[in-house]
């Protein structure tokens, strides 16, 4: 056997090969049969074209002469075996044999072999004046041996048989109908695409009637002739309906094969529209049951978090930005938790106006008090100028330096104490910080985060650290002073830090009193500028921070 040929055991024969009734075809349009069909008690197998297989396997099995499906035999010459369900036998052994074989003609069923000394049957020969044929079935009343010869009824040669001269073929010519179609012959071929006279003979051979023809350039009527007078109305202009992803107003839409806008669904089950046909971004869809990312592609990694007990239901997603879910796992949207503010899409809102533009959250997206909306003009603090370098105290040192080396802290805070209406010297906020804490010249140069904070405590003083911009304009904007550590620019060198007093704002400008530089003191700089270059010292920041509101 040929080693790719299926296999197939009987079970899976009678699976494959569901029986179906044999009946003779009703009409030219009914369906010629395929694969195996069971016709009484006995297998049958129609190839793809509907013929009737013959001397071949389907599979495992072997249709005979007849095409019946043979059992408990040997076949294809002899040289396999099947067994009572017809398949196959692998390993089946041929019974010692002493020459016993059948010769000569043997009947089977109507049909008449002859078996040469091996008991095989003759094909494609003569034996005596009788035609086996290729199935070695004797032939009977058929021309045979590549149609030379003819044999009669009872297979023997009929020496006097003639074969009729074929007529002439007689060729089609000029208009010939067929139904009630016109076409029209030359030399026995229709004619295609072109005119006969005044009728238009299409693709097909048949004769146009009623359409216009020859590339749309003539009309014939109804009777098949060509109307000189017709005349071709201007086609409209095709709507083309949308389908598919369009980018319309910033943003993505879909529509359906019918050009209609998809509206609150799923497309493709990766991508949701909402109710106005825009995609989603970076948002929970399809009533919170699932999140779509910055791209709009459902992300089913992402699960809500499920509130346990009193637990806050902050929860950061991917990009970084925070939501918060309610107990019943919803989530929150156009409302404040604590001080911070949750836009429609949920998201923890940063930098901008909420609550109707009401208030104002900053870049950490907390609340920032009596931030102004306008950019308001507030005049700074009137306050005396010192410099920590003054020859009436400049040399005073206090632990590992003295005034002129470090002493940027308690002199700024004294210009500031001076100006809310105490007659402090810069003195006497070094000696308040460095004889009741360790934040002054302990260690090293200069005056800590902690330090300073001390001595805004104990002249009767609060404070506010500052953490944002945001927070650093609202004090501005509210005229409070703002104790200033800042890093290397305008006020310090590469690798320093410094003191300065902020105050007054205007334009997106405050006002600077610098302790040291006569050059840079009492004048108006930009906040972005400042806040860029705030001390990033952990000695300027141990309190949060190196900014402080005061007041």
């Amino acid at each position: 056997m040929k080693k790719n040929r299926l296999k197939l055991g009987l079970g899976v024969l009678t699976v494959l090969a569901t029986p179906i009734a044999v009946n003779a075809v009703a009409s030219n349009d009914a369906l010629a049969a395929q694969g195996w069909v069971k016709s009484g008690n006995t297998w049958y197998f129609y190839n793809k074209n509907g013929t009737l297989a013959r001397n071949a396997w389907a599979g495992d099995y072997w249709l005979g002469a007849d095409g019946k499906m043979v059992t408990n035999a040997w076949v294809d010459n002899g040289r396999y075996y099947v067994g009572s369900n017809g398949a196959w036998v692998k390993n089946a052994q041929k019974p010692a044999t002493t020459n016993t074989a059948k010769k000569g003609w043997v009947q089977s069923g109507a049909s008449w072999y002859y078996l040469d000394a091996q008991g095989r049957a003759v094909r494609n020969a003569w034996i005596g004046n009788y035609w086996l044929g290729s199935d070695g079935r004797m032939a009977v009343s058929s021309w045979v041996d590549n149609g030379r010869y003819y044999v009669g009824a009872n297979g023997v040669w009929d020496k006097n048989a003639k074969k009729e001269t074929p007529k002439p073929e007689v060729k089609k010519q000029g208009w010939v109908k067929s139904g009630s179609d016109w076409y029209y012959y030359e030399n026995g071929t229709v004619v295609k695409n072109k005119w006969a006279g005044n009728y238009w003979l299409g693709s097909d051979g048949r004769m146009a009637v009623s359409s216009w023809v020859d590339n749309g350039r003539y009309y014939v009527g109804a009777n098949g002739l060509w109307d000189k007078n017709a005349k071709k109305e201007t086609p409209k202009p095709a709507v083309t309906k949308k389908q598919g992803w369009k980018k319309e107003d910033n943003a993505w839409v879909y529509y359906e094969q019918d050009g209609t806008l998809a509206r609150n669904k799923w497309i493709g089950n990766t991508y949701w529209v909402d109710k106005d046909g825009k995609m989603v971004t970076d948002n929970w869809v399809d009533n919170d049951r699932f999140y779509v990312d910055k791209s709009g592609k459902k992300d089913p990694s992402i699960k809500k978090k499920v509130i346990i007990n009193d637990e806050l239901g902050w929860q950061k997603r991917n990009g970084g930005e925070w939501y918060y879910y309610e107990k019943d796992g919803s989530l929150a949207r156009n409302k404040w938790v604590g001080n911070y503010w949750l836009g429609s899409d949920g998201k923890m809102a940063k930098s901008t106006w909420v609550d109707n533009g009401r208030y104002y959250v900053d870049s950490s997206s907390k609340w920032v008090p009596n931030y102004a909306k306008e950019d308001k003009t507030t005049p700074a603090l009137n306050m005396p100028q010192y410099y920590q370098g003054d020859h009436r105290w400049g040399n005073k040192r206090y632990g590992v330096g003295t005034m002129a080396q470090s002493g940027c802290v308690p002199t700024s805070l004294a210009m500031v104490f001076n100006g809310l209406g105490q007659k402090v010297l810069p003195t006497d906020v070094a000696d308040t910080i460095y004889n009741n804490t360790s934040e002054m010249n302990v260690g090293g140069i200069g005056t800590s985060g902690k330090g300073a904070v001390y001595a805004i405590r104990a002249y009767g003083y609060r404070y506010s650290v500052i953490t944002t911009k945001e927070q650093l304009i609202s004090a501005l904007q509210s005229g409070k002073p703002v104790y200033a550590a800042v890093g290397p620019g305008i006020f310090a060198l590469p690798g320093g830090s410094h003191a300065v007093i902020l105050s007054g704002y205007s334009n997106g400008k405050t006002k600077a009193m610098d302790p040291d530089n006569v050059n840079t003191t009492g004048r108006w700089y930009d906040i972005n500028t400042i806040w860029d270059q705030r001390s990033l010292n952990p000695y300027d920041n141990n309190i949060g921070g190196p900014f402080v509101a005061i007041g």
